[in-house]
């Protein structure tokens, strides 16, 4: 007889010591605010089990997927109604048919939702064509974990008022301009006792949390084996910073770090030997082949929006409590 009940042996190649662990690890809860309809919030139980019970089997994990994207269906059906935005329309024939979602997503602009809030959620729509239509068994199982956070803070916004959500939009965009004022210069990373030499530090996002600003920045760190690692397709991942109360002076940046409240600087240096390290790091990298510089592009680029989806996700909604 088959054992539903044993963790399946996949956990332990993963560094999964027990279900406590894996609980920790893979189960997402289902974190949002007040404004998100009742039925999403009760609906996204199912994937927090499905998660939970995929120790057992891991395929059930891809299944994870399949029932978010539903919810995510759902979800653009239940706010369409509360926009009082029809569900159906009238053919010429005078039947009624309903919209594809993909009309609905569209539909969206005219109550005034941002353009990269439509662009993300066609995402959400193209993963659901994906699921919903398999030319064979695929099995991806936790992998599939990193669309869910992303899912997760979709859905949140879709339920935000879009006129809000502009204004942040363009907030962001001015900030954009304003802040990246650094171009090519070289900074001490100074926290905690500990110095890091980085370069490209730039401010990405204003991430809105209601009660306070925080302001999301990066940094790439100086490396003195750059092209041995790079070429080896062994990436140094970009340092993030959660910024609060940022004050940049003569070029260099001081803040307070949100999580810790310790205090963060990045103070520009034209030591020589600072400037030679430097140096040597562009030139490493400017030498990749093709292969290892786009591996290094979007690993940086994955692990930047990996850091901010995140961060939304644990300090932007609330958790409800199961009805």
């Amino acid at each position: 007889m088959t054992d539903y009940y044993s963790p399946d042996p996949i956990w332990s190649s993963l560094q999964v010591k027990n279900k406590e662990d894996y609980v920790k690890k893979y189960v997402i809860k289902g974190n949002f605010h007040t404004g998100v309809h009742e039925d999403v919030i009760k609906s996204f139980k199912t994937v927090e089990y499905l998660m939970a019970h995929a120790y057992y089997h891991w395929e059930m994990y891809d299944q994870v997927l399949v029932k978010l994207l539903s919810i995510f269906e759902m979800s653009i059906k239940l706010r369409s109604k509360e926009l009082k935005n029809p569900l159906q329309f009238q053919t010429r024939n005078g039947r009624s048919q309903d919209k594809k979602l993909v009309q609905l997503i569209n539909e969206l602009k005219n109550f005034g939702y941002p353009d990269y809030l439509i662009r993300d959620l066609h995402w959400l729509r193209t993963l659901r064509n994906i699921e919903s239509h398999p030319d064979g068994h695929h099995i991806a199982g936790a992998m599939k974990k990193k669309a869910v956070i992303p899912g997760l803070n979709m859905i949140n916004r879709l339920f935000i008022d879009p006129t809000l959500l502009t204004l942040q939009n363009e907030n962001n965009t001015e900030l954009l301009k304003s802040k990246n004022i650094f171009s090519n210069d070289i900074f001490i990373h100074s926290y905690k006792g500990k110095n890091v030499l980085v370069h490209d530090l730039e401010f990405l996002a204003n991430v809105d949390l209601k009660t306070r600003n925080c302001e999301y920045w990066k940094a790439n760190p100086i490396l003195t084996d750059t092209y041995e690692s790079f070429s080896g397709m062994r990436f140094s991942s970009p340092f993030t910073f959660f910024l609060k109360n940022v004050q940049i002076e003569n070029g260099n940046l001081i803040a307070r770090d949100f999580h810790t409240d310790e205090t963060i600087t990045l103070n520009k240096t034209t030591a020589e030997v600072n400037l030679k390290m430097y140096q040597t790091h562009v030139e490493a990298i400017n030498k990749l082949e093709h292969t290892p510089k786009s591996g290094l592009e979007a690993s940086h680029r994955n692990h930047l929006n990996t850091h901010l989806e995140e961060f939304v996700y644990t300090n932007c909604w609330t958790y409800e409590k199961s009805q």
